[in-house]
């Protein structure tokens, strides 16, 4: 039996790479995530840097090329160390991630579906399929407070997208008139693509205070009919599954409820609208179309 002592947090997810090699990932702390390669021996050979939250899935392709997907709406794909495509997603959580023997990739989402990605042309969705596909993309918001401090004014206009990135999956933010869009960079394409607008999820003077800590929002959830509401918080850089978590156990609740309790989050915040249609199924639905 092999003990890796090194890892100090949570680990999610394992899959064995080689006779010689294992692949973990583990949380560093509650939004950042890395991937850890060890030799049978208990030796670390790499560190994969690149999800910016949870990496709950791991799996390698008949190539031997790695892929990720996680809790910050993207599948990665890593060659040598290094990240060669991130596929974003119009969902929340990507919770699972697949590998074929033909080298497709599957991956199922908390919006409800389950895509496959594949390198084959022969495979590839209809242009209408792809269209809708990118435009769900496209059309996600985004909480401005889960990227941090932005400053409007000095954020470039769409000129900037004229500009390579530096590497793939790189996120820029850009203003198209009043509003501050985000776009991504892909390798593959050598071009942008826009993933979702950014918006102001709640103002300071809406946030509300439960047990003295401030929230962006406190539902009342009636549980049973003449009891009082019980409160659910949730701030829109929280991951929606912990928050439930969080509401079922202190509560006593069942944890079967927890696939609830994020859909009655993501229906009632507003501008957070990753993952929440049901859409159409995206058979062989391509992010772009030189996939992987």
């Amino acid at each position: 039996m092999l003990s890796v002592p090194s890892v100090k947090y949570q680990v999610l997810a394992l899959q064995v790479l080689e006779m010689m090699r294992m692949l973990i990932s583990s949380g560093i702390h509650a939004y950042c995530s890395v991937i850890y390669v060890w030799t049978r021996d208990g030796e670390q050979i790499l560190e994969l840097h690149g999800h910016t939250n949870f990496v709950y899935s791991l799996a390698v392709l008949p190539t031997g090329e790695i892929v990720s997907s996680g809790e910050d709406r993207s599948i990665r794909v890593w060659r040598n160390g290094e990240c060669i495509q991130t596929i974003t997603l119009p969902a929340i959580s990507i919770w699972g991630v697949s590998t074929q023997p033909n080298g497709d990739i599957v991956c199922g989402s908390s919006d409800g579906e389950v895509r496959i990605f594949t390198r084959d042309k022969s495979r590839y969705a209809s242009e209408d399929e792809i269209r809708e596909f990118e435009q769900k993309v496209a059309s996600s918001a985004i909480p401005q407070e889960s990227l941090g401090d932005i400053n409007k004014e000095k954020l470039p206009g769409l000129s900037a997208l004229k500009n390579k990135g530096k590497k793939d999956g790189q996120v820029i933010m850009v203003k198209n008139g009043e509003s501050v869009e985000a776009h991504q960079w892909s390798s593959s394409t050598q071009s942008w693509t826009k993933i979702g607008d950014v918006v102001n999820a709640v103002s300071q003077s809406q946030k509300q205070i439960l047990d003295g800590i401030e929230y962006d929002y406190v539902f009342d959830v009636d549980i049973q009919e003449g009891a009082p509401p019980l409160k659910l918080p949730y701030n829109v850089t929280e991951n929606p599954y912990a928050a439930a978590q969080k509401f079922l156990e202190k509560n006593g609740l069942e944890m079967g409820y927890v696939d609830q309790v994020v859909k009655f989050i993501e229906q009632n915040t507003g501008g957070v609208k990753l993952g929440t249609g049901s859409g159409v199924a995206d058979p062989y639905c391509m992010s772009c179309r030189s996939c992987i």
